[in-house]
């Protein structure tokens, strides 16, 4: 229940107001399927990603399935200033969540990604990101899923953080990053090509003619919804731009 009123914006409020309700949801995100945090996930576990579904197979237990709602409240909690500020101010939320992104659960892993493009506007999230060993490269292997879902949200937090200069660096620094977002300028659905547009854009400082008419194409595309819940961003930050 808790998972369907955070839908709706005001229920989404009320339910922030709750005292301990974001550090209970960011407890259960421990019942998520995942991997240690480290160098060797870019060499194992990027195949389950690509490969998408639950590489653990069987059924999801209790747990997992309580993360997975817990990731998607999480989600929609994120689109909310308020939201964010209490998300944030989870210690060790951060490494939580990319915990979560590189799990097995694809929908789990795809509601923490949201998570983590909408904290790109709390400094201290961006940096917390940054020191987390391959965690900039965990966001971009994401990109790799066959889950349209999971590349929509790895996309959109892409684009976010190339906004900023110091992510802008990292996620530069991985290699095949701006070839696949080349790519993904060229996706089937809307939204993610629209984020791949401007998240390139991005990465080069600003954004340039192209991106921006590709953005108003973007727009004109069957499925275009900027307002839909649980499927985009609070912010579309633009380099160079207010």
């Amino acid at each position: 229940p808790v998972a369907i009123i955070c839908w709706d914006p005001q229920g989404r409020k009320l339910l922030m107001q709750e005292p301990h309700a974001v550090s209970s949801l960011v407890r259960m995100l421990a019942g998520a399927r995942t991997t240690t945090i480290g160098d060797d996930f870019l060499q194992g576990h990027a195949l389950s990603l690509v490969a998408g579904g639950n590489t653990g197979g069987g059924q999801a237990s209790d747990a997992e399935l309580c993360a997975r709602f817990a990731a998607m409240t999480l989600g929609n909690f994120s689109l909310e200033e308020t939201g964010r500020a209490l998300i944030a101010a989870e210690q060790g939320i951060m490494p939580r969540l990319i915990e979560a992104v590189r799990g097995s659960d694809p929908d789990c892993g795809s509601f923490a990604l949201l998570v983590v493009g909408n904290l790109f506007m709390i400094t201290a999230a961006r940096e917390a990101l940054l020191e987390i060993p391959g965690g900039v490269d965990s966001v971009v292997q994401a990109l790799y899923s066959v889950e349209t879902q999971t590349v929509r949200f790895a996309v959109g937090a892409v684009r976010n953080f190339a906004a900023d200069e110091s992510c802008r660096a990292a996620l530069l620094s991985v290699e095949g990053a701006r070839p696949l977002l080349e790519q993904l300028t060229q996706h089937a659905h809307p939204r993610i090509r629209d984020h791949a547009a401007h998240a390139l854009a991005n990465l080069e400082g600003g954004v340039p003619a192209a991106a921006a008419s590709f953005a108003q194409q973007a727009a004109q595309q069957p499925g275009f919804n900027s307002n839909q819940l649980l499927t985009d961003f609070a912010a579309y930050p633009v380099a160079g731009q207010a």
